[in-house]
C-alpha cells in the first residue's frame, strides 16, 4: 500500500479550498436515456419549444418527476409522473431518473474527505460528469452486464472507442467504481484512435472518471485503482 500512502499525500498537498466549502460530490439524481422509446402518458406537463438539456432539468428539478420523453421531431418535452410502459417512435429520447441512494451520498462524503486540499472544480467536474453520463452513452434496453460484454468483445478487437461507449452505457445503469476506473482507462486507451482535437477531452474524462471511481469505492483496492488512474 505504499502507492495508495503516497498518493493521498501528494493530494493532501495540493492547494485548494476545504471540503467544507465543496458542494456534494455526487448528484442526487441522473437519468438512464434509450433511444427511439416513447413513454405514453402519465405526463406531468407539456412543454413545447424547448431543448433536450431543458426537459431534462427539468425533470430532475422536480421530485414528482420519475422520467421524461423528449421529441426531436417537435423539440416537445413530456415529464413523467411515473412509467407504465413502452413503444418504439422514432425521434424520441425517453429517461427514466434514479434517485442516488444516501449510502453511496453518505461514503462519497467520507472519499471526498481523504483528499481535502483538490480544488473544489475537481469535484465539481466529477459530479458533472456522473450526472451527464446517461447522456454521454445511452444504454437502450440492455443490462449493464450486456454492455460489459459487449465492450471486452471491442477491446479485443482493438475498437476502443466502440469498448467505452459500452462502458459508459453499462456505468449510467450500475454506476459502480470498479466501471469509472475501467471507464477511464479506456478515455486514456483511445486518444490514439481519435483526432487529435478531441484528446483534452478524453484526459478531462479519465480524470473525472478517477475521481468518482475513488469516491464510490467501499474498499481500499478499489480506492488504490481508482488513484493509480
Amino acid at each position: 500500500m505504499r502507492f495508495f500512502t503516497a498518493v493521498l499525500a501528494l493530494c493532501a498537498g495540493l492547494s485548494a479550498l476545504p471540503v467544507g466549502a465543496q458542494q456534494a460530490p455526487v448528484p442526487d439524481r441522473r437519468v438512464i436515456v434509450t433511444e427511439g422509446v416513447d413513454y405514453p402518458g402519465t405526463d406531468l406537463q407539456a412543454l413545447f419549444d424547448t431543448t433536450y438539456d431543458a426537459c431534462e432539468q427539468a425533470c430532475l428539478g422536480n421530485d414528482q418527476c420519475v422520467g421524461f420523453t423528449f421529441n426531436t421531431r417537435s423539440n416537445s418535452c413530456f415529464p413523467k409522473s411515473e412509467i407504465t410502459g413502452s413503444a418504439p417512435y422514432a425521434g424520441a429520447f425517453s429517461a427514466k431518473v434514479v434517485d442516488v441512494d444516501q449510502a453511496t451520498r453518505d461514503l462519497a462524503l467520507q472519499r471526498m474527505a481523504d483528499l481535502p486540499s483538490l480544488p473544489s472544480d475537481d469535484f465539481d467536474g466529477a459530479r458533472d460528469l456522473a450526472q451527464r453520463i446517461g447522456d454521454l452513452h445511452v444504454s437502450g434496453e440492455w443490462s449493464a452486464d450486456d454492455h460489459l460484454n459487449s465492450a471486452a468483445d471491442a477491446r479485443k478487437n482493438g475498437d476502443l472507442v466502440l469498448a467505452g461507449k459500452f462502458v459508459g452505457a453499462a456505468l449510467s445503469l450500475a454506476d459502480r467504481s470498479d466501471i469509472w476506473v475501467e471507464y477511464g482507462r479506456l478515455m486514456l486507451d483511445q486518444r490514439p484512435q481519435v483526432g487529435e482535437n478531441d484528446r483534452p477531452e478524453l484526459v478531462n474524462r479519465a480524470y473525472g472518471a478517477a475521481l468518482n471511481g475513488y469516491l464510490r469505492a467501499s474498499r481500499d483496492p478499489a480506492r488504490a485503482a481508482a488513484l493509480a488512474l
